[in-house]
């Protein structure tokens, strides 16, 4: 696991485009985006795929020790 501080933060915005949290190899939430990732989302065609554009980005998967990351909320009764 990553010590992460400020400073690291910092350094992996700045060399990345996207950062994706990670529990046991599984990528989860919040997803981190930068603003040069943001403004290829808002150019981008309106048929196109959020996950393809993170996918074609610079991006950092980092594992993290929580498995809220990858717990599914699309409702609200899945906080339950």
């Amino acid at each position: 696991l990553l010590p992460l501080n400020y400073d690291t933060w910092n350094l992996f915005i700045k060399n990345n485009e996207c950062q994706i949290p990670s529990f046991k190899k599984q990528k989860g939430h919040p997803v981190l985006l930068n603003k040069e990732i943001i403004n290829k989302i808002n150019y981008a065609d309106f048929n196109s795929r959020l996950d393809h554009i993170i996918r074609d980005s610079k991006h950092l998967i980092f594992e993290v020790n929580d498995k809220n990351v990858i717990t599914n909320v699309n409702f609200l009764k899945d906080l339950n």
